[in-house]
This record gives C-alpha cells, structure tokens and sequence, in this order.
C-alpha cells in the first residue's frame, strides 16, 4: 500500500512540531496528519528484555482510554478518515502454499503463561500448517502436560521473575521428565532451556530448582549476555534439523548457562557474524534439543513439518491411553 501521511510521536513543544511537521512535508509532499505530545502517564514499561508484557499489566483501559483521547486532541482525525475510505481494498491473504501430511492431527503442547510469553506466531501457524494441533499449558499453574501431547514447545519469556513459582510446581517439572523419558520430542528455546536446567540463580543469587533435564543451571547477570541474528548449522540429528542443516533466529538474553559438561552433546554451531568466530550452542540428545537460539520456523519450513511429523508418530507408538496417561503424569 502506498504511504499516504506521517503523524508524529513524542512531539516537544508546538515550535517543535511545527518544525518538524514543514520538514516532513516539504521533504515528501505528503501531509502530516498530527503530532503526538510526550505524555510520561501513557509511557509502557520495560524492563531487562524489553516491554513489559500485556498479561503482566492488569486493566489496560486507561492506557487505551488515555491514548485515544490524545489521538482525538492531536491529530487531523478528518483527514486520516478521508484518506481510509480512498484506500484500495486489501486482498485477503492467499491460502498456505503447504499441504499438511495426511493422518491424524497431533498436538503439540506449547507453554503459554507469564513466564513463558516470547514466541514466533509464525512459528506456531506454520506447524498448524503443517497438521498439528497447538494446546497451552501453563507451567507456573498446571499440574501436567496437556492430554494426548506429541511433543513439547517451550519458548521464551521471563522464567526468572517467576522462578520461585516454577520452582514450587514439582508435578509439571515431574511430567515433563516422564514425558521426555518416555520419548516426547521436545523442544526448548532461551528461556525454555533456562527452565530444563538443574536450576535457576536468580539476581539475587537465590538458586530455585528447575526441571532437570539439561545439565548444569541458568545464571542471571546484570549485562546482557547476547543480542542478535544468528545462523545456526545443526551438529547432530534433532526433532527439528538434521545434522548439517541450517536456520535462522535471533538472541537475546541476560542468562548464562554454566556448569555444562565438555562432553555436553551441542547442539548447533552458530556462524560466524561481526568478528566472532562460529561457536556451540545448546544441547541435543536424542528427542530433546534446547538453545538460546529462537529459530524462525520459516528460514527452513521443513523443520516445523519434521516436528510435526515426530509428534505424529508418537501417536501410532503409543498403546491405548498411553499419552494420557504419560500427560497425568
């Protein structure tokens, strides 16, 4: 769509606007349609890894409520409403190129609550795609996994916060071991794999026990550990690569894993970016792979369909109510 108008955000003063707004439009010759006043009430929060999240912060009317009243005030609502209805209709978007293996849908129990909220969307519409099924469950809450899980996905967020919960919730941390024992793909990205350590230490040097299945434990620092894109060739065969093969992602984190075996099977080899040389990354053994790494499904569309497929399959290796029963843990 072509770009129509500008409104401005965290305008200084009326002088300021007024210069900024003659630059703009001398520069384009489109118009200026507002300019948003600094208004530190309306400021969202953000801490160590950015934003505060949506679900952490209770009743967002205010803010709403706050922001459209400044737009009402600030900005040309007329013009923005003239120019929306001369806009060409958008195309609705075209059908997923990918046809979904013929079978059973599988599920695929992904890990959704406050300490787990940092995902790709894409991600999880492409192994729908794909025939899975996508159930959350909460592991600061839910004593188990979810009925019928195939395989496990647990993504980013902020399991440092809430480290004494995760911690206090033995059940979920007892099923996820009896799971991946019993063979579930799992996989597990950032603070994922701060979660499937022996344990987290806090910044306040507190250490809270985690889930056991990875050696060694998550540390948390006061400098950022990593932040950037980065390529990823798999070392080994996993539920997701198989060895030799690549993907794209990015990190970001404070946490450092430490206490990790040299003979700890890596599970990446990150490519070399702005003077680094390639280096290992994460863990993999068998049906368990775990990394900083929050790969982008897209970068290599066939490593959501061989977790799809792996999820699939653990539908025909079990007996009756065998994954149900293996979920109640």
């Amino acid at each position: 769509m072509p770009l129509a108008g500008f409104i401005c955000n965290r305008v200084g003063s009326a002088g300021h606007y007024a210069g900024v707004k003659a630059t703009i439009e001398d520069a384009t010759g489109l118009l200026v349609l507002g300019g948003l006043p600094r208004a530190a009430n309306l400021a969202i929060p953000e801490r160590h890894l950015g934003l505060t999240p949506a679900g952490e912060r209770g009743d967002l009317r205010p803010l709403v409520d706050g922001l459209a009243e400044l737009v009402g005030e600030a900005c040309d609502l007329d013009a923005i409403l003239a120019l929306a209805r001369g806009a060409e209709a958008l195309d609705a978007p075209p059908p997923s190129p990918l046809a979904p293996a013929d079978g059973p849908r599988p599920v695929i129990a992904v890990a959704r609550d406050a300490a787990f909220s940092f995902y790709y969307e894409d991600n999880l519409d492409l192994l729908r795609d794909y025939g899975a099924e996508i159930r959350s469950f909460s592991p600061l809450a839910d004593p188990a996994l979810p009925p019928d899980t195939g395989a496990i996905y647990i993504g980013g967020g902020f399991p440092e916060i809430y480290a004494p919960e995760l911690a206090g919730n033995a059940p979920l941390r007892r099923s996820l071991r009896e799971a991946v024992a019993a063979g579930l793909p799992c996989y597990a990205e950032c603070g994922g794999l701060m979660y499937l350590t022996t344990a987290l230490i806090d910044g306040a040097g507190a250490r809270h026990e985690m889930v056991g299945l990875l050696p060694g434990h998550a540390v948390m620092r006061e400098q950022r550990a990593r932040l950037g894109y980065a390529t990823v060739r798999a070392l080994v065969d996993t539920p997701l690569l198989r060895a030799g093969e690549e993907a794209r992602g990015h990190e970001f984190h404070y946490s450092t894993w430490e206490g990790v075996p040299e003979d700890a099977p890596r599970a990446y080899c990150v490519q070399p970016r702005r003077g680094e040389g390639a280096r290992p990354e994460g863990f993999a053994r068998g049906n368990l792979l775990a990394s900083y790494v929050h790969l982008h499904f897209w970068s290599n569309p066939e490593l959501a369909r061989r977790f799809v497929a792996a999820a699939r399959r653990r539908i025909g290796a079990r007996g009756p109510g065998a994954a149900r029963g293996a979920a109640d843990g």
